[in-house]
């Protein structure tokens, strides 16, 4: 995963390699990461049909975002378009986002495309220049004779990288790492109009140098293959490979100080207005219905979603989080999650 931003959502892809000789595809599946879903095409034209006709054609957040049109407009609402979409126009339900969990299809979702320069019928720009519209990355491969092509392609935006087959000291090395920064690159591109909303708020640290480089060391120390932002200050619902859920709550210090307030003014348990006050407690709403009803039942939720706090100093602010595997309590039908394990033993 990528280091210079956090998306709201980032799931395994799939990656389309197009070179015209096969044996060369044949030489390159061992050098592959082995969690990588792919598929090869020697011809371009077939290649073509593929992104058309058999790959996933609606990018998940393009769908999201044309179901908080719908939502709007039935509210008397305008949008100029999903690009343009602006807070003041609808209220983000951030909410909303993690149950793309339940679609098994997600990982269709053609995110890179990997393309020779140098084939007959069709080289790797003029295939490039078809699809220049779609938000597919675009990753050319080039001999030492057609450098300079990728140079020129990459500085007019026909391409978004380009590996040398031959110049590479570990073309395996560099040709994932360039694929998994361009998988990344894709989900931040496509969640531009929820991050930037957000990068408004005090409340959330997703633009927080510190706290982005932080959260993507957390996924690779604990081996998390996909997450989904679930409330505005960042907090994200995690899963392993096996689908297996896991919650990284998160609060900034303005946003600790709100909920301390909170139990303390409206009289809540002392014992949990004391933890929050010296801030080992952090609060993790899984039910946002409870966040409105300080009832003596809604009290005993609140205490039971008390969670033991580490502190991170970041760039802008200072925040606690917590790293919770206990999905018993969880709003979420487990049964119904589909895992990136799956997939691959099914495909």
């Amino acid at each position: 995963m990528g280091k210079n931003n956090i998306a709201c959502c980032y799931f395994p892809t799939t990656v389309l390699f197009v070179d015209d000789n096969g044996g060369y595809l044949k030489s390159m599946r061992p050098r592959l990461d082995r969690l990588l879903y792919y598929h090869f095409y020697t011809d371009p034209k077939q290649a073509l049909l593929f992104i058309q006709k058999e790959c996933k054609p609606t990018p998940f957040i393009d769908k999201w975002l044309m179901n908080l049109k719908d939502s709007a407009l039935e509210l008397g609402g305008e949008l100029e378009g999903h690009r343009e979409l602006e807070h003041t126009y609808v209220d983000i339900d951030y909410s909303a986002i993690h149950k793309e969990i339940y679609d098994p299809e997600r990982y269709k979702e053609l995110s890179v495309l990997v393309i020779d320069y140098a084939m007959p019928r069709m080289n790797g720009l003029e295939f490039c220049e078809k699809i220049k519209d779609l938000p597919i990355k675009k990753l050319m491969l080039t001999g030492q004779g057609s450098l300079s092509l990728g140079v020129e392609a990459l500085n007019a935006g026909l391409i978004d990288k380009f590996v040398t087959k031959t110049g590479a000291v570990d073309l395996r090395a560099e040709l994932n790492t360039a694929i998994a920064e361009l998988q990344q690159q894709y989900f931040n591109d496509q969640s531009r109009t929820v991050i930037d909303n957000l990068a408004t708020s005090a409340r959330c640290c997703l633009s927080d140098p510190v706290f982005t480089d932080f959260f993507h060391e957390f996924c690779r120390n604990n081996n998390i293959a996909e997450y989904y932002l679930v409330n505005d200050t960042g907090s994200m619902l995690l899963l392993d490979i096996e689908g297996k859920p896991s919650w990284l709550a998160v609060a900034s210090e303005p946003e600790m100080q709100r909920r301390y307030d909170s139990v303390h003014d409206n009289e809540g348990p002392k014992e949990m207005a004391e933890a929050l006050r010296k801030r080992e407690k952090l609060l993790f709403l899984m039910n946002t219905d409870d966040e409105y009803l300080l009832t003596a039942e809604a009290w005993k939720s609140w205490v039971a979603s008390l969670h033991n706090a580490k502190k991170l100093i970041g760039a802008k602010d200072t925040y606690y989080y917590a790293h919770i595997v206990d999905a018993a309590r969880s709003n979420i039908s487990l049964d119904k999650i589909a895992s990136y394990h799956e997939f691959l033993l099914a495909h």
